[in-house]
């Protein structure tokens, strides 16, 4: 009986510890929420959308029949500071990769989202917890590059050193793409087309457009 008791209240004192340790460490705020909400009888530890994103600003995008040639209309629509526009550098390998591309004018209209991070996440969690939640979605660059020019408008690019991911439809070599607007930290304003590293890194209060 004396054992049982005792290794009872070993296995209680070290549940109480790494409580503790939890409830002061990095995470402490969400430790603390978890453990009312235990407390309440309510459900805890139950991942939501709402774990991972807050979803901020909508854009939308009107149908055109306007078709779109990346080389020939890209710098109509995302302007450099040289040609009056807000940009300070825009990748040229969106032309180098995409630049023979044509796309039809967009049939429907778009409405998209941008969900910032909650918590640091790589592209492979992004991309797995948008499908998870149905929110995952890729644009076409037409779409991609006219929400970047939104994205920077409405001034959602307005922090240095944050930055919102697009995912395109379209692959470059076979490897999946991504549109990415992001303000460095020195406040210059970037726009770049990328391969998806999906162990690559992504801080929180960086975003992610989605529907």
């Amino acid at each position: 009986m004396k054992n049982v008791l005792s290794e009872a209240l070993q296995e209680f004192v070290g549940l109480l510890g790494q409580l503790l340790k939890n409830l002061l460490g990095d995470d402490a705020e969400v430790w603390g929420n978890e453990l009312k909400k235990f407390l309440r009888k309510e459900s805890c530890w139950v991942e939501t959308l709402e774990s991972f994103f807050k979803r901020t600003v909508s854009l939308v995008l009107e149908p055109t029949q306007q078709t779109f040639n990346v080389a020939h209309d890209l710098s109509k629509i995302l302007l450099t500071k040289k040609k009056g526009g807000k940009i300070d550098w825009l990748d040229l390998d969106i032309v180098n990769w995409f630049g023979n591309i044509t796309i039809e004018g967009r049939k429907e209209k778009i409405t998209t989202y941008v969900y910032r991070f909650l918590k640091d996440l790589t592209h492979q969690k992004i991309i797995s917890t948008g499908k998870r939640f149905s929110v995952y979605r890729k644009y076409n660059l037409f779409d991609a590059i006219s929400l970047a020019q939104k994205l920077i408008d409405v001034g959602e690019i307005k922090t240095p050193g944050t930055g919102v991911i697009i995912y395109l439809e379209e692959e470059y070599n076979s490897n999946p793409c991504r549109l990415s607007v992001f303000r460095s930290s020195d406040g210059k304003l970037h726009v770049g087309v990328y391969r998806v590293d999906l162990d690559g890194g992504w801080n929180a209060d960086d975003g992610v457009c989605f529907s």
